[in-house]
């Protein structure tokens, strides 16, 4: 697991830059820097929502990304989407794979794999393409077949793509939005409560309602940046 967070760490510190508001900051009076808070943060806001109304738009939010349900935002819970993240995709290899398995003998054969992919593709008007798509469909799938016994078992299929797993469990979904939901603890505890959560998107709201009307206006909306 630790060096799951490392990982996913270094990959969305690589790809997006890093919330800067802290609640210290907040605390010290320093204005949130609008344009590098937390994409999270900027999706939610519309035009016309009081401060209240934000906040209650985020909190569900927070819920979602507190996968434990401790009422913490920790590595423990990027950590846990991580792993839930992975365990889909591995369950969306399978399913590829053996939704060829057409004797249902738990193992796909190259015979069987272009069979199914022909009756998926029967309604193609391009034969030729669509022997193209068969091909290279088999070919992916038998590229599976570790033991070159001439079939897919259950335990080979589940490697389809890996490496583009990894690669999606660590740039999207909950365990890379919680990790970067977790740069606004601001004291060394590695933790976020919804307390601070919420300190965090206030301080955000009223950065951007620069007319202090407690009302964000479109062109209050339109000023702060989307990515």
């Amino acid at each position: 697991m630790q060096v799951c967070r490392k990982r996913i760490a270094a990959t969305v510190a690589a790809l997006t830059i890093i919330a800067s508001i802290t609640i210290a900051a907040v605390q010290a009076g320093a204005e949130p820097n609008v344009a590098r808070t937390p994409l999270l943060f900027r999706s939610f806001l519309t035009v016309g929502p009081t401060l209240n109304r934000y906040l209650e738009q985020l909190r569900p939010v927070f819920a979602r990304l507190d996968a434990d349900g401790d009422g913490l935002i920790t590595e423990r819970d990027v950590d846990f989407h991580d792993n839930m993240q992975r365990v889909r995709m591995r369950a969306a290899s399978l399913q590829e794979v053996m939704m060829c398995d057409l004797d249902g003998d738990g193992f796909v054969t190259e015979g069987e794999a272009r069979s199914a992919m022909k009756y998926l593709h029967r309604d193609s008007r391009e034969p030729e393409r669509q022997r193209m798509k068969v091909d290279q469909y088999v070919d992916h799938i038998m590229t599976l077949d570790a033991n070159k016994d001439g079939k897919v078992s259950l335990v080979e299929a589940r490697n389809l793509d890996t490496l583009q797993i990894a690669l999606t469990a660590g740039l999207a979904g909950e365990a890379a939005r919680a990790l970067k939901i977790l740069q606004l603890d601001s004291t060394s505890t590695a933790e976020l409560t919804l307390q601070q959560y919420e300190d965090a998107a206030e301080a955000f709201f009223r950065a951007v309602d620069t007319d202090n009307d407690g009302i964000i206006s479109r062109q209050e909306r339109d000023a702060v940046p989307l990515h």
